[in-house]
């Protein structure tokens, strides 16, 4: 019996094109094309992944059975118009993904309006553009959003890279890739203001980030294993008013810019049960005038 491979084609070679390219190629699919305007970087990944076409030019695919666009947000609809007038010439392919958190799959409906299933296909995990980077699709969560069949046959790729997925509501995909902006982004902006507030004792950024990360995969790790509420430590998880007090004075005085967030993070932490459940209800009044009258409300 003859064990036929399901065809790709990759539009969009940057980081993330470049490793899921890889890791599909590696469990089993025949990456057919690979389409970017930067030719050289696509014929870099061509030899690792044996693609028969590799072209600036979407209109050089022959058909293929699936399609992932790795594209920017906005360049994603100009992929779609080029790619229906590719179909009028010819059968080119059964299912269409992308890869961005934001848009919903409504982008393919040129396409689905033709009998092509489409489906946004985003890897919740970041990629730095390293030759492994096409591992770390692999034991993470996928969040999946389109047409039933769509659905079905990215579960399948999503199986094939030993991952899972998450079916995102159309409505809430915005809030979805908010949620993720927040985790990735905004952690990368949080160990930022860290190192800002550390060199002010003259260390170096790497000397910094090397103190660092023993802590961060440490609250990581906590986070996965215990849950928010048993990972916190630290002054707030403590209701320790004279700690937070020196932190926002030191802030006012040295970095007012970071104040602010430090107020705000306070109170988000003063929200969690653990803390409420440990400080009296007078300190944790207290500790919310200190970091700036009333607050978040709680439900």
């Amino acid at each position: 019996m003859i064990n036929f491979k399901e065809t790709v084609a990759i539009i969009g070679v940057g980081r993330l094109g470049s490793a899921l390219a890889q890791a599909l190629y590696r469990n089993g699919y025949s990456i057919i094309g690979l389409i970017d305007q930067d030719l050289y970087r696509a014929e870099q990944i061509s030899h690792l992944v044996n693609a028969e076409i590799c072209s600036k030019d979407l209109f050089d695919l022959t058909e293929v059975d699936i399609i992932f666009t790795c594209v920017p947000d906005d360049a994603i609809e100009g992929v779609v118009s080029q790619l229906e007038s590719l179909r009028k010439q010819n059968s080119i392919l059964k299912f269409v993904f992308h890869c961005s958190g934001a848009l919903t799959s409504d982008v393919f409906d040129p396409l689905k309006k033709n009998g092509i299933a489409g489906a946004s296909f985003h890897p919740i995990q970041t990629f730095a553009g390293k030759k492994d980077d096409w591992q770390k699709l692999s034991n993470i969560y996928f969040g999946v959003e389109g047409d039933s069949e769509a659905i079905k046959k990215a579960s399948e790729i999503i199986q094939k890279l030993k991952s899972n997925q998450v079916i995102i509501p159309k409505e809430f995909k915005n809030m979805y890739h908010l949620a993720c902006t927040v985790a990735s982004n905004y952690l990368v902006s949080l160990v930022a203001s860290a190192v800002d507030i550390f060199k002010k004792l003259n260390f170096s950024e790497q000397e910094i980030l090397k103190m660092l990360h023993p802590l961060l995969s440490t609250t990581l790790s906590n986070l996965a294993e215990k849950g928010i509420d048993d990972a916190l430590t630290g002054p707030i998880s403590r209701g320790d008013r004279a700690t937070i007090e020196k932190h926002v004075e030191t802030l006012s005085r040295n970095l007012p810019f970071y104040e602010s967030m430090y107020k705000l993070h306070g109170k988000i932490l003063l929200g969690l049960k653990s803390v409420r459940d440990t400080i009296s209800d007078e300190k944790h009044q207290e500790l919310m005038k200190l970091l700036n009258g009333k607050g978040l409300e709680y439900d």
